[in-house]
């Protein structure tokens, strides 16, 4: 019963973080809500996981849900791999840009106008 309560707890500050921040897609963050609610219902009342995947041709509720967590997490992983790599690509570009800049600026070492 303890730990019903604590899961509870730990899913509604999700959920109120979630609901509040204002960064990320509106709809990502409607799936986060959704999933949260989800699993508070699921903590109260466990023998629904088996009713929804016996309806669904799996054999335990607990399968269902490891093999929910595991599909969520790959694209969650998939999902931050291509923003790493656009990431990458917005700095290469920025630091090519920054060279060029420089690059610019700086009159040739062999010129008279410099100082030795």
């Amino acid at each position: 019963m303890i730990s019903q309560y604590l899961l509870s707890f730990v899913l509604l500050c999700i959920l109120s973080y979630f609901a509040t921040t204002r960064g990320g897609s509106r709809i990502g963050r409607l799936f986060i809500c959704v999933v949260v609610l989800g699993g508070t219902v699921l903590v109260w009342q466990p023998e629904s996981s088996n009713l929804i995947a016996h309806a669904i041709g799996i054999s335990r509720g607990a399968d269902l849900l490891f093999y929910l967590w595991v599909t969520i997490s790959l694209f969650l992983i998939g999902r931050l791999r291509l923003q790493v790599w656009r990431q990458g690509r917005v700095l290469t570009t920025l630091v090519r840009t920054v060279a060029l800049l420089q690059a610019q600026e700086q009159p040739p070492k062999d010129s008279p106008s410099s100082d030795r």
